[in-house]
């Protein structure tokens, strides 16, 4: 009885967070522009689009269950980090897939993805490929939601937004943006995706 008595309050209390989840994630300047730019610079497709990523979010296996706890200069509100993954996706995040690294010289957070640290067996061979393809699958998301935050935060720094949002384990570290110089009388260069960095050094031509 207890229980079902508790029930309304939890369904009221995952509504509240859904909602400030899309309200924040709507904060976010580049992710929007994104959108934007992906629809032709449509504002009715881009509404379309933008609305059908935020159902996806809040749906089970979307990004604001498997992001950083924080909130707020993160521009996040989603769950509980690497706990909130499963045991081969956090295997990929400890193992460092992909792997933020600083900024490039416009000032974009920098990433670097290592193929050679992709292990979808874990070393034991014992996982379906259907598993792995799960793993990897939920690994991107959450590599991909700490990347879209580090975004955020360089773009709002000095609004309250000049850090990663508490994401340590998988961002490599809590970084220390800094603001990119345009020069005298120029506006601040804009962020509007991640630098990404394919490192096949350790890969053998058989594999690529």
């Amino acid at each position: 009885a207890a229980q079902g008595a508790l029930d309304p309050l939890r369904h009221a209390a995952q509504a509240r967070a859904r909602r400030l989840h899309a309200a924040l994630v709507l904060s976010d300047t580049a992710l929007v522009f994104r959108f934007f730019a992906k629809a032709r610079f449509s504002a009715a497709a881009a509404e379309r689009t933008l609305l059908a990523h935020l159902l996806w979010r809040v749906r089970p296996g979307g990004a604001a269950n498997l992001g950083s706890g924080s909130s707020g200069s993160s521009g996040g509100g989603g769950g509980g980090g690497l706990d909130a993954l499963s045991p081969g996706a956090r295997r990929h995040a400890l193992r460092g897939v992909l792997r933020f690294f600083g900024q490039d010289r416009g000032g974009r957070p920098a990433a670097v993805l290592d193929l050679s640290r992709y292990d979808p067996g874990g070393g034991g061979g014992g996982s379906s490929v259907a598993a792995a393809a799960e793993d990897l699958r939920e690994y991107l998301v959450y590599a991909l939601e700490v990347g879209r935050r580090c975004v955020y935060a360089v773009n709002n720094l000095g609004d309250g937004g000049g850090d990663s949002g508490g994401d340590d384990d998988a961002a490599g570290g809590r970084f220390a943006w800094a603001v990119p110089d345009a020069g005298p009388g120029l506006p601040r260069p804009f962020a509007a995706n991640l630098a990404l960095v394919i490192d096949l050094s350790t890969l053998s031509v058989a594999n690529l």
